[in-house]
């Protein structure tokens, strides 16, 4: 329940951090044996990891996804949710940019598109597309940018009811003006 209050108080309320606090009360409840951890609890973990992220605390973000891989490295289970590990690789990769810590994040993007080939779980990879070129924009290297942009574009259009075209459409724009390419590419592509 108190799980559900912090999702509640992070998303409605925009209380952040009422919502950690609540969170962590939550994680005081749970037993102490030694036992595996569940997925809820991982979930619960990871929902942690996205509110330090919204408060820009990105270590704690990071300390807390290395927490869920150490946990699914230890007993080397694959989750049922294929999501979680999916979106382990995504938010991590993310406070690594934050942080600066590029080849990190560009490390742990790769390895979540393997594992989304891999498993079959298809859900994150336009957005993990999209952050490898980012990334490369960040480094000034705007042509890897553009493929990776395309790649994300591509694998966005074949997600029903995505809002991100405007923005995607500009972001390669911009690519475009900065590579000094003609206006007739982006239209041929």
């Amino acid at each position: 329940m108190y799980w559900h209050k912090s999702i509640f108080l992070f998303e409605v309320k925009k209380d952040h951090q009422q919502a950690v606090s609540v969170i962590e009360k939550a994680f005081e409840l749970l037993p102490n044996k030694k036992r595996a951890i569940t997925e809820l609890e991982m979930e619960m973990m990871m929902a942690l990891g996205t509110y330090q992220f919204t408060l820009g605390h990105y270590q704690e973000v990071i300390d807390q996804y290395k927490r869920v891989q150490a946990i699914l490295d230890e007993t080397n289970r694959e989750p049922a949710d294929k999501t979680i590990k999916t979106r382990l690789y995504y938010n991590s990769s993310r406070a690594h940019t934050r942080l600066g810590n590029i080849e990190e994040s560009q490390a742990l993007l790769h390895e979540g598109i393997n594992w989304c080939i891999e498993s079959e779980e298809l859900h994150l990879l336009p957005a993990l597309h999209y952050q490898i070129g980012y990334n490369y924009e960040l480094m000034g290297e705007y042509e890897k940018a553009l493929e990776f942009l395309d790649y994300s574009i591509s694998l966005f259009e074949l997600s029903p009811g995505h809002n991100y075209t405007t923005f995607l459409s500009d972001k390669r724009s911009t690519y475009l003006e900065v590579l000094d390419l003609p206006k007739y590419k982006d239209e041929n592509n």
